[in-house]
């Protein structure tokens, strides 16, 4: 039986691979592919009304980019890349957290497969397997948060088990330029 408080630092020490995908830890090398992998998202700032910036990418790969909770620490959190076993090469990213909103709860903060490899299976194929993984570490719940203004998105969680609402953030005044994000959650 795996420990849960050694979830993360087993990601952050040991790269994990399936058949098709291999995940391993963003480190300072990997900024230029977090770049062109996140300039990809050509509807990011329109579906969250922020585009990247540097320093959030240095912020992800730091572990700085925490949840809204006061008990947040970067030993919780990682940047993964993912890579296609096949390709062998870079193919998407994402940010997890270990305890927002709860301690039974794997968080992902983001995810973005790249333009190019999108529609080939690869981001459900990250999920299931990062569920397997969160599962061997008896977490009961993953989670994100999605833009309101992000259809594309809010299909393709839903398509891999997202389906339970957890909370819903709107700016407010409500005007046609604000935004909206809801959580959703997955049963493990």
């Amino acid at each position: 039986m795996e420990r849960l408080e050694d979830f993360i630092p087993h990601l952050k020490q040991k790269p994990t691979i399936t058949e098709t995908l291999r995940f391993r830890r963003a480190t300072h090398d990997d900024i230029d592919t977090l770049r062109h992998i996140s300039k990809s998202w050509t509807q990011k700032e329109l579906t969250e009304g922020e585009p990247f910036t540097e320093e959030g990418y240095l912020a992800s790969i730091e572990g700085t980019d925490l949840p809204p909770i006061p008990t947040a620490t970067v030993d919780q959190q990682v940047t993964l890349i993912i890579e296609s076993v096949m390709l062998d090469r870079p193919i998407g990213y994402t940010e997890l957290y270990h305890g927002y909103p709860d301690e039974d709860t794997l968080w992902i903060g983001m995810f973005v497969i790249d333009a190019d490899d999108r529609r080939h299976g690869f981001g459900k194929t990250a999920i299931e397997a990062l569920t397997l993984l969160a599962s061997d570490y008896h977490l009961k719940f993953m989670g994100i948060g999605v833009s309101l203004k992000n259809w594309t998105g809010l299909k393709f969680w839903h398509s891999v088990g997202f389906k339970t609402l957890f909370s819903v953030h709107v700016d407010t005044p409500y005007d046609a330029s604000k935004h909206g994000l809801i959580g959703i959650l997955k049963a493990l």
